[in-house]
């Protein structure tokens, strides 16, 4: 126990170091820097879960306190070649302006703006069912029962719902950095492009509001904080303290949400709920080490992750998924492992980080030439927060619908190469 206890403390040191380290290389904070900062702060709050006795709230047959020091070292490897792709990238670098002057970008941005703000009174209009119905509520039938909360007849309310999603993730790097570039070029209403720059996050908050997930809204303020780092450089010292004072406020309403939905979802009680936001930034880590190394039964090769590969069963909820993959694997599937962990049950040590390996690699082949390009920024927001930031939970890779996004990405933002960025 106590040299696991160790092992978790030295943790919390390791990465804050590392952090500081690339701080004073870099001598700001990039993306690069911005991805160990966020590794730093789970190390710790890993730390403060265990020494706090948050980890054992809900007591399971699978915590054991098992912790190797060899899991921990491979899982920080595992981090730099994950940060391999960032590591290159000049902000300063990024061409904003390349597509200001073009008029059918700016039909795209208009059209786009429409859709969007539709999308938007959408959610909103499930956000108000939702605090009704209760946070509790929603999430046990989503996320248990596999039901979807709002089903629509209308077509176009229908398209909308199910479309909605995917155009927004394509469209908002887009969007944004039009705003953004006229903001800095001091082109139109300076309150009107503020306005815009706020609007570009707006969907997204509501629809982790309606769907009652904590987490939706704290990878929604990641992505806030992976465009303002990267174009933090661009802009002036004025507007700069204008979105400092907005990102304050944004963070305090989007905290506030965080809270609620979790105080919801443990009966209201508050103590819960503070321990329960503590140990879900905590508990990836510690999974890691006493939850999935060395108690994988089977490696299912592909099989969990890549499922539109083999011929698997499809299951009607989550939950159901799960449980058919945790007792296969002989790992409690609900709970978060990290990308290491997760491509460690999938392929085992070797066969996880050669994987890993090869899958960085390619990216960082992409981005090497093409990251100042403004129609490869979508695809940079993609990877920074589908395999840096959410992947620092799990893998959460491992639907045909995601692989599918990917390619609709990659595709998108090469048609924007060739129809506007010429």
């Amino acid at each position: 126990m106590e040299s696991s206890i160790d092992i978790v403390f030295w943790n919390a040191l390791l990465y804050p170091a590392t952090a500081l380290f690339f701080f004073r290389k870099f001598r700001r904070i990039n993306i690069y820097v911005l991805f160990w900062i966020f590794l730093a702060f789970l190390s710790i709050m890993s730390y403060i879960t265990v020494s706090n006795g948050y980890y054992l709230y809900n007591p399971s047959p699978f915590i054991g306190y098992s912790f190797s020091p060899v899991c921990y070292f491979l899982y920080y490897i595992s981090n730099f070649i994950i940060a391999w792709p960032l590591y290159s990238i000049d902000e300063t670098k990024i061409e904003i302006n390349a597509f200001s002057n073009n008029k059918l970008f700016k039909y795209f941005i208009a059209i786009s703006i429409v859709i969007l703000f539709a999308y938007a009174m959408l959610r909103l209009s499930e956000v108000i069912a939702v605090m009704s119905m209760g946070y509790d509520r929603v999430y046990s039938l989503r996320h248990d029962y596999g039901i979807k909360i709002f089903n629509y007849n209308n077509f176009l309310l229908h398209r909308l719902d199910m479309q909605g999603p995917i155009f927004y993730n394509l469209s908002l790097p887009f969007i944004l950095l039009y705003f953004l570039n006229r903001l800095i070029n001091k082109i139109g209403y300076r309150w009107i492009n503020l306005t815009m720059l706020v609007f570009c996050f707006l969907p997204s908050f509501l629809s982790e509001l309606a769907r009652g997930s904590k987490g939706g809204l704290f990878f929604t303020m990641t992505s806030v904080g992976f465009f303002y780092i990267l174009l933090a450089k661009l802009i002036d010292k004025k507007t700069k303290k204008l979105i400092n004072t907005g990102l304050v406020i944004v963070s305090v309403l989007l905290l506030s949400y965080a809270l609620a939905i979790q105080t919801a979802r443990v009966g209201g009680d508050a103590d819960n709920a503070n321990a329960s936001s503590i140990r879900y930034l905590g508990e990836p880590m510690l999974n890691l080490g006493d939850d999935v190394w060395e108690k994988t039964k089977e490696n299912p090769l592909g099989e969990r992750l890549f499922p539109e590969f083999f011929p698997t069963r499809k299951f009607a909820s989550e939950d159901l998924r799960f449980r058919y993959w945790s007792t296969r694997t002989g790992i409690n599937e609900g709970k978060f492992t990290t990308t290491f962990g997760d491509l460690y049950v999938e392929f085992g040590i070797v066969g996880g980080l050669i994987f890993l390996f090869i899958f960085c690699f390619l990216w960082r082949k992409f981005f090497d030439k093409r990251y100042k390009k403004v129609y490869a920024i979508p695809l940079l927001y993609c990877y920074f927060n589908q395999f840096c930031m959410v992947g620092a939970f799990d893998w959460n890779f491992y639907n045909p619908w995601a692989h599918f996004m990917l390619v609709v990405n990659f595709a998108f933002c090469y048609g924007m190469k060739t129809l506007i960025c010429k």
